[in-house]
């Protein structure tokens, strides 16, 4: 089994992690460069997203106009967010005091089916991390619910897709903490919004 640093663990969860201070102005930025009026709520919806229970922002969050910018030095996952249509993204770290670490992620893709990609694409790659098992989220059945166990660590995804645009929250966690717990949490997260897409 591969060996990740802590850096690579957090960009496996969903896309990478990141925070700054000044997100507002940068996704204002990254919505003019692609002509989307309503890419400013990306910021909106990555903040909703992150109000999981027990948990709190460690930042701001940050907007990335890029494929390049958000994979973070990370070439081949640029090339796949480029080949997938990557428009802006926004994220935003997750942390809470039992030390499990998480973060927010929307993501806006040129079509509908560059979000299906990517998507997929993610939960094919956390099955190739360690040992992954689906759960469901009750009343949302378009979510892609998953927690990837690897030595020492679980690491809990819910995402979805709406439209052009993909939602993801992550939470990773020692092995002996209530994974159920935070997958009923980030189950609950994601509901309200996954019954929309």
């Amino acid at each position: 089994m591969k060996t990740f640093t802590h850096k690579t663990k957090l960009a496996a969860m969903v896309a990478s992690a990141a925070a700054l201070a000044g997100a507002a102005t940068a996704l204002t930025g990254a919505a003019a460069a692609h002509g989307t009026g309503e890419a400013p709520s990306l910021d909106v919806r990555v903040v909703a997203l992150g109000h999981v229970r027990g948990f709190w922002a460690a930042d701001c969050p940050i907007a990335f106009d890029s494929a390049t910018a958000w994979a973070q030095g990370d070439g081949s996952e640029a090339s796949a967010l480029y080949g997938e249509g990557f428009a802006v993204g926004a994220r935003e770290l997750l942390r809470s005091t039992s030390g499990a670490s998480g973060v927010s992620v929307v993501l806006r893709f040129h079509s509908a089916s560059g979000a299906a990609a990517d998507l997929e694409r993610r939960e094919l790659q956390a099955g190739q991390q360690g040992d992954a098992m689906s759960f469901a989220v009750p009343g949302a059945p378009s979510v892609h619910a998953y927690t990837v166990r690897t030595n020492g660590t679980s690491t809990v995804h819910v995402a979805f897709t709406r439209g052009t645009d993909e939602y993801a929250v992550a939470v990773e966690t020692t092995t002996g903490a209530e994974v159920g717990a935070i997958e009923a949490a980030l189950g609950a997260v994601v509901r309200p919004e996954a019954r929309h897409a």
